[in-house]
């Protein structure tokens, strides 16, 4: 798949990620309402995935040649952490309205314990 991704533009990339996500939704069960409801966040998903595809092989730091232990973020490397960080809120947001994950309303078996 490396070198799949290696010979796509950002927008093949994109499609491909955003037909992959939209097929493995329908096949958790998510229904076209939900689909449509939440496409452009899907696409949104998809974009941040090619991004990241496309700086995954530059260089995240620099070293300094005459001290090793001297290094610097590169651009890359700074838009990879923001690119992740977006990318990690926006699948945790996608999965819970999609499948209904990260579902932390657990009262239902806390009724029997309840006095009367």
């Amino acid at each position: 798949m490396a070198k799949d991704t290696a010979k796509k533009s950002k927008s093949e990339l994109a499609d491909d990620e955003y037909k992959r996500l939209v097929d493995l939704y329908t096949d958790a069960g998510a229904d076209a309402t939900r689909l449509q409801v939440n496409d452009a966040l899907i696409r949104k998903v998809a974009e941040l995935w090619a991004d990241l595809e496309m700086i995954k092989t530059l260089p995240l730091l620099i070293y300094d040649r005459r001290n090793p232990t001297v290094q610097k973020e590169t651009a890359a490397g700074k838009a990879r952490t923001r690119y992740m960080a977006q990318y990690a809120s926006c699948m945790q947001k996608l999965n819970k309205e999609m499948l209904g994950a990260l579902n932390n309303d657990d009262d239902d078996g806390l009724s029997e314990y309840d006095d009367e």
